[in-house]
């Protein structure tokens, strides 16, 4: 049996936050992680990275009409450790609104929770370069504005070409927490959280030993994720289930071909987005290594002409009018979700925008299907009548334990705390109330953070 000050359940992004507040003022703190240390033998966006870190290599379905495959992983640092690292601050109307539902507001700003976070993440501006700066010219010869955005890495610039090297909350945060005092173990599954006396009794299994064990704390934190976090609380009765809808993103990816020495970013994503375009459509231009954009376009492995062309995934996401729902069914958990018509017409005048784009910015085509195929004149507003046939995925789950001012709709109170269950606290993805439309770890992470500082507050003795 281990005791414990606070337990974290969880590595992620939201869990490296709160402890980074928590482990410097004097709590004992414990991290369990389902997944594995990641290891340097790994590369970053490869296709061993996908099939050691993602759950299910990258296979988790969703069912309805149109069939969407989430993304999800099980390694220590969560997202950052296998996503592109795009930065979107929180929304300050989101903020106003998280803090509106108490009274017990923290006395600072957005724009210093972002600096806080972009510290602690160690965020940088994505650098410029002869490519991005056409992408960002050709989205105005379409009547649209693009952003370059920051990202949690380092690109240099050398005589041999571009070197990047991505921060993920590993490095930045748990690696040096450790030596603070933080206690990390991995291959650590929960499976029932129960209340017994003033402490909470985890229930885990040690996946390395295939061990059941038994874990007390006085104090929990959930983080994680969008999935796993309301299914823990589902097995343990401590929430309605009717409240765990999954707010995501389904995205259509889209594989272009520019001239031979045209992409001089290589070896990593280059976050340029168009938002603004239409509401709850993004835009953006994304992978240029080799592995995964073999891994999400398998149909270029077999081409005989991949080497006349560079290569550059691009992608059209939106926030779709109905959210996915996850149900409890004879002890397995289902993923459902309603498709609209209005989604379909959503990504396709999507799909004219980025023809368009890629278009002005050069490219020779789109490749689909072992052709490359001349890209349509039509412009971005001419309806596209094409039926939707590319793999349809997320990699934005959130939403699924929303914060909010009554039980009746949400499954967190203002303070983060599980409604009816004291100090059990959820703190991630999951706690977002609203569609946000953009990656939401910038804002999982600000949340995280407004958390931590109301839990100290009201924790402070």
């Amino acid at each position: 049996m281990v005791i414990e000050d606070l337990v974290v359940v969880g590595s992620g992004p939201a869990a490296a936050i709160a402890a980074s507040q928590v482990v410097p003022a004097g709590y004992s703190t414990l991290i369990l992680e389902e997944g594995s240390w990641p290891t340097k033998k790994i590369k970053h966006h490869s296709l061993s990275e996908i099939i050691n870190y993602y759950r299910n290599s990258g296979i988790m379905p969703v069912f309805g009409k149109q069939p969407v495959n989430f993304i999800d992983v099980s390694v220590v640092g969560g997202g950052s450790q296998v996503n592109s690292g795009i930065y979107h601050c929180i929304n300050s109307d989101l903020l106003n609104r998280v803090w509106s539902l108490d009274n017990s507001r923290i006395d600072t700003t957005v724009e210093q929770i972002d600096k806080k976070i972009r510290e602690l993440l160690q965020i940088e501006e994505t650098p410029s370069g002869e490519f991005s700066n056409r992408l960002l010219d050709s989205a105005l010869s379409i009547r649209a504005e693009a952003k370059l955005l920051p990202r949690w890495a380092s690109s240099k610039k050398n005589a041999e070409g571009w070197t990047h090297q991505h921060n993920s909350v590993t490095e930045s945060m748990i690696m040096p927490l450790l030596r603070e005092g933080l206690k990390v173990r991995t291959r650590i599954r929960v499976l029932r959280i129960e209340k017994q006396f003033d402490y909470w009794k985890l229930r885990c299994r040690d996946l390395e030993s295939n061990q059941q064990l038994e874990i007390y704390s006085k104090i929990v934190f959930i983080a994680a994720g969008a999935l796993g976090s309301p299914k823990l609380l589902m097995r343990s009765g401590l929430s309605n289930c009717n409240n765990h809808i999954v707010r995501f993103h389904p995205m259509q990816r889209y594989l272009f071909a520019y001239p031979k020495g045209s992409y001089d970013f290589r070896g990593a994503v280059l976050p340029v987005q168009i938002t603004e375009y239409l509401p709850g459509v993004t835009i953006g231009c994304s992978l240029s290594d080799p592995g995964p954009i073999n891994f999400w376009h398998p149909n270029l492995v077999n081409s005989k002409d991949t080497h006349l062309f560079d290569f550059v995934s691009q992608y059209v996401l939106v926030v779709p009018k109905f959210p996915a729902r996850l149900r409890h069914f004879a002890g397995r958990f289902y993923l459902t979700q309603k498709s609209a018509k209005e989604d379909s017409e959503a990504i396709r005048f999507g799909e004219g925008v980025l023809h368009q784009w890629a278009k002005f910015a050069g490219s020779l085509g789109e490749f689909s299907n072992g052709v490359l195929n001349s890209l349509e004149r039509n412009s971005p507003q001419t309806q596209r009548t094409s039926t939707l046939t590319k793999v349809i995925s997320s990699i934005h789950q959130y939403g699924s334990c929303p914060i909010g001012d009554s039980p009746k709709n949400s499954v967190i109170d203002p303070n983060f705390q599980v409604w009816g269950s004291e100090n059990l606290y959820v703190c991630d993805s999951s706690t977002i109330p609203i569609s946000i439309g953009v990656n939401p770890q910038g804002t999982t992470c600000a949340l995280s953070l407004v958390f931590a500082q109301k839990f100290l507050k009201s924790h402070r003795t």
